[in-house]
């Protein structure tokens, strides 16, 4: 797509099934197109022979390899002029929730009578041109089971389409197009309450709990009015895969279960829940890398034989819910555990990076408080199995947390739910908060959040990340002699800029 012409027209190939919301033919243009989920959409709709094009303020990966595949990307400031040519019957523009309707792009395209799309309805029409579509909803895990069922999909010869909120290992990319639309799987994003857009033929709801306090303002309470919504929208013939552990789950499905037409089925993640559970784990063991065996049973008698590769009790959790869609789906048992557990791990779900001076470096996207500790903890049985290597020359290393809080609203909601989540970690350094386009609330700072932690840890510092100069001077008093010696351990963590610092610590060493 050539930003100052008119866009080439190209027809949906006669093997796919028109998409409802897009004509064939119609260029599309996604605004901040380098985004994870927006990105994935690009990715697929190039696939379905749409011309497709789009802006962003910076470059990425994700950037970088849909140019790969000739999607044009206008990189910098995002402006009118940078919109196609076409009218509303030849082109369509699709914005994200972080895109606001004030955007000079956004207003532009509706200046001109162009179609806007929101990124949840590109989506919604994608997987309604499946024949079978799997949903991955809640608020911990969605981007690795969808993951998991991504790969197990492609395993077991069903061509799946795939749209993740990370990188899968076995693509290389956030996203792929099934040729055959026989299935479609896709993380289903709570945090703008859109997930009651999807009516999925399985949906998996991984856990609730108030993570995104800007969308939520009246907190749980609004949570559960939009995951009621979500489940009574569903269909008779769906089904709904439910974590029969998670008490704000079970107080959700108490209030409406009759109202769900579709059938509910119960994952019991601990044994002590699996008395009306319809698929439950059973025989789990840690093991010294911090990996986890376990079997996944069904009432139907079969069994999946877990051992997976990626560490840390989250993930056999993730790992329950990938096999009993797969077994839903009626694969092969040992064809599901084959697959799972040759999964290593999402982008940024507990991505080992490399070393730096002996010291293992891990990039973690967890961000609100219950990810973090449940992080930790298999950062820190990690730690101790990397540190064995090295025992005779650092003793029993340590494990050291480099924290970007992200959003303003979310640390000052879970304020308390911060401070004492940390014991697993020897040395904690918290950065200013990641403000993901959200205005600063006072008293609610970088600075401030460290101080509090203190009082509940012995080792806490508090960098500033603000400016440029401030990531460089970062990567020197990580890389300053004595901070980080073999057999430590550092996890940075956070949805935000932070990410990069493990990798050019990495880079360097």
């Amino acid at each position: 797509m050539a930003s100052s012409t008119q866009p080439t027209s190209t027809s949906t190939p006669a093997s796919c099934k028109p998409l409802m919301l897009l004509s064939p033919g119609q260029a599309v243009y996604f605004i901040g197109i380098g985004g994870v989920g927006m990105s994935g959409l690009a990715r697929i709709l190039k696939g379905l022979g749409y011309d497709v094009g789009g802006s962003d303020t910076a470059a990425s990966a994700y950037t970088a390899q849909l140019e790969a595949l000739g999607i044009a990307v206008d990189i910098g400031p995002q402006t009118p002029d940078q919109l196609p040519a076409g009218s509303a019957d030849t082109l369509a523009v699709v914005q994200s929730t972080a895109i606001g309707d004030d955007h000079q792009q956004v207003a532009a395209a509706r200046g001109r009578g162009l179609p806007v799309y929101h990124r949840s309805d590109v989506l919604q029409t994608i997987m309604a041109a499946h024949q079978t579509t799997i949903g991955i909803s809640g608020t911990h895990g969605k981007t690795s089971v969808t993951g998991m069922v991504g790969q197990l999909l492609i395993d077991c010869g069903r061509q799946p389409t795939v749209v993740a909120g990370g990188k899968l290992p076995q693509l290389g990319t956030n996203a792929c197009h099934g040729p055959s639309q026989q299935v479609a799987v896709a993380e289903l994003d709570e945090s703008d309450g859109t997930v009651v857009k999807y009516n999925p033929t399985y949906t998996v709801l991984t856990n609730l709990e108030l993570d995104h306090p800007d969308h939520y303002t009246d907190g749980v309470t609004q949570l559960l009015e939009t995951f009621t919504t979500f489940l009574t929208g569903l269909d008779a013939g769906s089904g709904v895969l439910v974590n029969a552990g998670c008490p704000l789950t079970r107080r959700l499905l108490d209030a409406i279960k009759d109202r769900v037409a579709a059938r509910l089925v119960f994952v019991a993640l601990d044994k002590a829940d699996a008395n009306d559970a319809d698929y439950w784990l059973d025989q789990m063991v840690e093991r010294p890398d911090g990996t986890f065996a376990a079997e996944l049973h069904s009432r139907r008698g079969e069994v999946v034989s877990l051992a997976l590769s990626t560490p840390g009790r989250a993930m056999v959790w993730n790992a329950a819910f990938a096999a009993a869609i797969g077994l839903e789906l009626e694969c092969l048992p040992a064809s599901i555990a084959d697959s799972l557990n040759r999964f290593t791990g999402m982008g940024r779900r507990f991505e080992v990076l490399g070393e730096y001076n002996g010291a293992l470096v891990v990039d973690d996207y967890a961000h609100h408080p219950t990810e973090l500790q449940v992080t930790l903890s298999a950062a820190r049985q990690r730690q101790r199995y990397h540190a064995t290597t090295w025992k005779e020359a650092c003793g029993e290393g340590r494990l050291i947390v480099l924290l970007q809080p992200h959003r303003y609203m979310r640390v000052h909601t879970l304020w308390q739910d911060y401070l004492t989540i940390f014991g697993e970690a020897d040395v904690v350094v918290v950065l200013d908060i990641y403000a993901a386009g959200e205005a600063p609330i006072e008293g609610v700072t970088g600075q401030r959040l460290a101080e509090a932690i203190s009082q509940f840890h012995h080792t806490v510092f508090y960098w500033p990340s603000t400016e440029a100069q401030d990531w460089q001077r970062i990567l020197a008093q990580l890389k300053a002699p004595g901070f980080l010696n073999p057999g430590d351990c550092l996890v940075t963590m956070g949805a935000g800029t932070v990410t990069q610092v493990g990798r050019q610590l990495v880079e360097a060493s």
